[in-house]
């Protein structure tokens, strides 16, 4: 079924990825503005029901393609959870937060169970006049602090809004510094840890009344995993790569080899293929002078996306091409520009001025 189309919606109006934020930002965390990593904040709702204009006749859109594949409409459940770091005493500690706002608001005495990992806390869950919602966070944050923390943290703790355990939410984020990691694989670390910058974080909600559980018990997940340069170790430098000039920092967001889940099968009777799309994404920074040498790949086209400043790329054709002669074609990439590099074609990029170099590079399948 297709939604009506036609009706010229406003999209700028009430559009669900607004509304999500403004959902999101509403919370209000106990220990104000001034102790949390805003930018570590992740927060999870439940999804009760959405709708799609091409699953939902009444649905309209404008008629484009693309806006019949696009979110409209949707309800979240009533609880969430948000999980994030703490500035504490210098150094950052992982915190979780729950809340539930039933409908009838209305304060009757609940438990909560919350399960990270394998490890696990069972409490009262305290009901917050202020706000009409059951709420509490848990900071990873010894009891012997309390007396070092703000006034309204004091506080919170008092009427279980806020709970201090140094051991739960699990995990150090202190684990995932350079100096910490270097020498060891980026993927390692306590598997618990809810703030693991390259592991999922498991979570197993209940909410029970007297009678017994209202919500749950619900096994939710943080699926999003944000990559990036400060949750690698520090030995990511690679000096003459592929047999270039000076040093790169690269990051890998992904390699076929190191993640299996992410194949796609294909099985042709007995036999099954596994196909990669993608062989690898990453993001690299070059050094003054650095470059990637010139090289091949005999099996998979490369595709370098320039994010800031500007390279000079190499494009060589190891054998004659398209009925033309085989050549060597250098040309300047700025920023917001790239070149895909076929399979067997030799290629290189340098950084051949004083201004900052920085790529995605990403590798196909042939």
């Amino acid at each position: 079924m297709a939604g009506l189309a036609g009706a010229q919606p406003d999209y700028d109006r009430d559009n669900p990825i607004s509304t999500l934020a403004q959902r999101a930002a509403s919370i209000s965390l106990a220990g104000g503005e001034s102790l949390y990593v805003r930018d570590s904040l992740h927060s999870l709702f439940p999804l009760v029901s959405f709708g799609l204009p091409s699953e939902d006749p009444s649905i309209a859109h404008d008629g484009r393609p693309s806006t019949q594949e696009a979110l409209r409409r949707y309800q979240l459940g009533d609880y969430y959870v948000v999980k994030g770091l703490l500035r504490f005493g210098g150094s950052p500690r992982n915190f979780v937060r729950v809340g539930y706002a039933p409908a009838s608001r209305a304060a009757t005495p609940l438990r909560l169970e919350i399960e990270i990992g394998s490890v696990s806390r069972k409490l009262t869950f305290p009901f917050l006049n202020e706000s009409g919602e059951y709420a509490v966070e848990f900071w990873s944050v010894s009891e012997a602090a309390l007396t070092s923390l703000p006034a309204e943290v004091r506080a919170a703790t008092t009427g279980g809004g806020v709970v201090l355990d140094a051991a739960f939410p699990p995990g150090n984020p202190l684990d995932y510094q350079a100096s910490r990691l270097k020498g060891t694989a980026w993927e390692t670390g306590d598997p618990n840890d809810v703030n693991h910058p390259l592991r999922p974080a498991p979570l197993k909600i209940t909410i029970a009344g007297s009678a017994g559980p209202i919500i749950g018990p619900h096994k939710l997940g943080f699926k999003m995993i944000r990559r990036g340069f400060e949750a690698f170790r520090s030995d990511r430098f690679s000096n003459n790569t592929h047999g270039g000039t000076g040093t790169i920092e690269g990051i890998l967001f992904y390699n076929a080899e190191a993640n299996d889940p992410d194949h796609i099968e294909r099985r042709r009777g007995a036999e099954v293929e596994r196909l990669f799309p993608a062989k690898y994404m990453q993001y690299v920074r070059f050094g003054p002078g650095a470059s990637i040498g010139i090289h091949r790949h005999k099996e998979n086209l490369d595709a370098f996306w320039v994010t800031r400043g500007s390279g000079l790329g190499v494009v060589i054709d190891a054998v004659a091409l398209d009925g033309t002669e085989r050549t060597v074609e250098l040309r300047r990439l700025r920023a917001f520009e790239g070149m895909i590099v076929r399979p067997g074609q030799m290629h290189g990029l340098l950084r051949d001025t004083e201004e900052p170099l920085e790529m995605f590079a990403f590798g196909a399948a042939n």
